[in-house]
């Protein structure tokens, strides 16, 4: 069975450690109903990627160190833990980076999400 253990993004030299890794694959739609419909009918339009990424803070590995800035656009690899595949982004817009820290267990979290760009 594959892990997901030892996922991890890779941007330019950096390499950043996560311990989650959620991406999916859509697409933006509009409501283009009329008179020749029987029902609301939507279109695809446009493409819409989204890559949502956590992981135990490390204070010599976070994010911001990696490269990943809010606002900026970036390009890089996951990798899908033992599974030996890989997703290639591409001009995806860093969103906000949201910091948790969970005082029950002690440990610190981050969670960043890349919007947008182009998936493989």
């Amino acid at each position: 069975m594959a892990s997901s253990a030892g996922s991890k993004i890779v941007i330019g030299g950096s390499t950043l450690h996560c311990s989650v890794v959620t991406s999916s694959s859509g697409f933006r739609d509009v409501e283009n109903t009329h008179s020749g419909h029987s029902a609301v009918n939507y279109d695809a339009i446009i493409p819409s990627n989204m890559v949502d990424v956590s992981g135990p803070v490390d204070p010599s590995n976070t994010p911001q160190s990696c490269g990943f800035i809010p606002g900026n656009k970036v390009s890089c690899t996951v990798y899908n833990g033992t599974t030996g595949g890989t997703i290639s982004v591409a001009g995806a817009l860093v969103g906000n980076i949201e910091w948790t820290r969970e005082v029950a267990t002690d440990v610190q979290r981050f969670r960043f999400q890349l919007k947008g760009g182009t998936h493989d």
